[in-house]
């Protein structure tokens, strides 16, 4: 659950800690509030992972309940798989020429910059922290709708292995 506004967290991506931090054992999961996410600010909603890697809101975020609450439903859960980023697509990937007729979402890879590049600091350690995945808009709801990030934009995510911290927020047009 949200610790701001209570929404039930959305699973994101659940893997192995290892592929976020080196040598870790266990599993991570990246979620976010999609209530409080990129709404209100501050624009970056950052999480604390406790010792099994499940998310919950970083304490010194707690704000009111969001003016503009999704509708959207919840995403649908999913299993992917990752294939290898090979060739020149994968290396930089424009979001503005892909027209919404390439799949922009990865794990790993460089990020396709709706706006303009931003990595932020770890808010617990004040670190930049490396990027992680990207969720391109249209991604499937229970409600058989379809989640924007904004006006059609991308979610972005990153993680601070030395905090056990991720950060997420979106860009749009």
């Amino acid at each position: 659950m949200c610790g701001s506004c209570h929404a039930p967290l959305q699973r994101l991506l659940r893997t192995d800690a290892a592929a976020l931090q080196p040598e870790e054992k266990g599993e991570v999961t990246l979620g976010l509030c999609l209530d409080c996410c990129g709404w209100e600010d501050p624009p970056v909603r950052f999480y604390r992972h406790d010792a099994e890697g499940m998310p919950s809101c970083h304490p010194s975020q707690h704000c009111q309940v969001p003016i503009n609450p999704t509708d959207s439903g919840d995403l649908l859960q999913a299993e992917v798989g990752l294939a290898a980023m090979d060739g020149d697509r994968w290396q930089q990937q424009d979001w503005g020429q892909s027209n919404h007729r390439q799949n922009l979402s990865r794990v790993g890879g460089a990020p396709s910059w709706v706006q303009s590049a931003h990595y932020p600091a770890c808010i617990d350690c004040g670190e930049q922290m490396p990027f992680v995945m990207q969720l391109d808009s249209t991604l499937p709801t229970t409600n058989e709708g379809m989640l924007l990030w904004g006006s059609g934009g991308m979610l972005y995510s990153f993680w601070c292995a030395k905090c056990r911290v991720s950060g997420h927020f979106w860009q749009c047009t």
